[in-house]
């Protein structure tokens, strides 16, 4: 006889709405992400906003989210600089090194 375990979770269907907070896959919805697993990705990368976890559930800050989406915007489309220009560090020392 198998003995069944009397402290089973029960997982809601429905997930709980906070005030001022979206839940992930919402925010993916919001976004028109293909997937929630892409906002997963920035967590894990650091470069989303700010997650704010309780239990299994991960929650956004309504703030967090637009401070993030603000640091996300382009630049104006007459700031852009010509392709090949941007100056990187480590190409530098590397002319330096040749030239000398």
């Amino acid at each position: 006889m198998s003995k069944k375990n009397s402290t089973e979770t029960i997982v809601p269907e429905t997930i709980p709405a906070l005030p001022g907070f979206v839940h992930e896959k919402d925010l993916a919805r919001q976004l028109n992400l293909k997937t929630y697993k892409s906002m997963w990705r920035y967590r894990r990368q650091g470069t989303g906003p700010t997650p704010t976890i309780i239990g299994r559930q991960v929650y956004y800050a309504d703030a967090d989210i637009a401070a993030w989406l603000q640091r996300c915007r382009q630049p104006q489309a007459g700031r852009r600089r010509r392709r090949g220009t941007a100056i990187v560090p480590q190409r530098e020392q590397q002319r330096e090194r040749r030239s000398a």
